[in-house]
């Protein structure tokens, strides 16, 4: 369900709103197997043994880790393609029955690196997505995305025919600020010469990276729940069509 301020947000948006930006990972694509199901297989593939579900919990924290250490997937420092080497090292290493030899952690790191570029490996969130951003074009919304991404999302939305639709990509890895930093919302009001950040709804799968960070940066924000686990109230959607009871009657 939506919140109860569903009115609120929607009369604010008929008079404000003149941009749409968008979260990418688990908000307009999403993996076909999890991180870990690929790891372990591949890993195994190259004649490691590991435990997947040691794989899959040591995955947060060594990202957050990295995430620290090596802001925007290593904008300014490692890179992203050495970022997602230390981070496939680490967590295979937690679920490596014996301890793996270097070779092989460079070997299966340059595989999932390339891995993760074939489009056949991702899909969108929603069905609707497709019709939706048609419709919004045919609106004349702006649309832009904003995510914790490196470059290699390009590609993958042009491959999926999406990238057309959006005017403005701001990508951590390419800029070296990850949500929840207001640097990289504030790439998407400078792109766009909006006057305040009132003029912005962003939407995002992460309550704290896309909902609070867009709410506390100034902007407009829904939270996209598809599975609807969060009870709090938050403005959220939990199907991409929802979008348009947000938007301006004008639009």
């Amino acid at each position: 369900m939506l919140s109860i301020s569903r009115r609120q947000i929607h009369t604010r948006q008929r008079l404000a709103i003149k941009v749409l930006s968008f979260d990418a990972m688990d908000t307009l694509i999403r993996l076909r197997e999890s991180p870990a199901t690929v790891y372990s297989r591949q890993a195994e593939k190259m004649g490691l043994q590991v435990d997947e579900s040691l794989v899959k919990s040591a995955f947060p924290s060594a990202f957050s880790r990295l995430a620290h250490e090596f802001p925007g997937f290593g904008h300014s420092s490692v890179g992203a393609e050495r970022w997602w080497a230390h981070l496939i090292h680490a967590v295979v290493q937690a679920g490596a029955k014996s301890p793996p030899s270097k070779a092989k952690l460079e070997s299966l790191s340059k595989f999932l690196y390339e891995y993760y570029k074939d489009p056949q490996h991702w899909k969108p969130c929603d069905e609707k997505i497709p019709e939706v951003l048609e419709k919004l074009r045919a609106r004349k919304i702006p649309l832009a995305i904003i995510s914790n991404f490196d470059g290699r999302l390009r590609d993958l939305l042009k491959s999926l025919k999406m990238a057309d639709y959006f005017e403005y990509i701001a990508l951590s890895g390419e800029l070296g600020h990850d949500k929840p930093d207001p640097r990289i919302f504030q790439t998407v009001i400078d792109h766009f010469k909006l006057a305040t950040p009132a003029e912005l709804l962003h939407i995002g799968d992460h309550p704290r990276k896309d909902y609070e960070a867009a709410r506390n940066f100034g902007a407009h924000a829904l939270l996209y729940d598809p599975k609807q686990t969060t009870d709090d109230d938050k403005n959220r959607i939990s199907d991409f069509e929802s979008i348009f009871e947000f938007l301006p009657v004008n639009a």
